[in-house]
């Protein structure tokens, strides 16, 4: 079943960004809204550490950025199927 919807009262503008961005282009499942919102949380963070100019921000912003880079990997988004490294299912189609 293919689902989409409004974005979560709990995220922040650049979150919601993402996750009408998310929405717009693709068709999700629903098991797969999860790691949306979970991307888009992490996204949040992301932005807001990023801004930051200590130590503590810098690696937060760091952290968060792989944490997104590998959930949006798992929803294969913005990778064509022949150049992407094969997921943690081990290369499922």
């Amino acid at each position: 079943m293919k689902v989409s919807g409004p974005p979560p009262q709990a995220l922040k503008a650049s979150g919601r960004e993402l996750w009408r961005d998310l929405m717009a282009s693709f068709e999700w499942e629903g098991h797969e809204l999860h790691v949306v919102k979970m991307a888009c949380v992490h996204y949040d963070v992301w932005s807001t550490s990023v801004k930051g100019r200590s130590t503590r921000d810098r690696a937060t912003a760091r952290a968060e950025s792989i944490v997104v880079s590998r959930l949006l990997r798992e929803l294969k988004v913005n990778q064509e199927a022949a150049s992407r490294p094969p997921d943690l299912a081990r290369g499922r189609a």
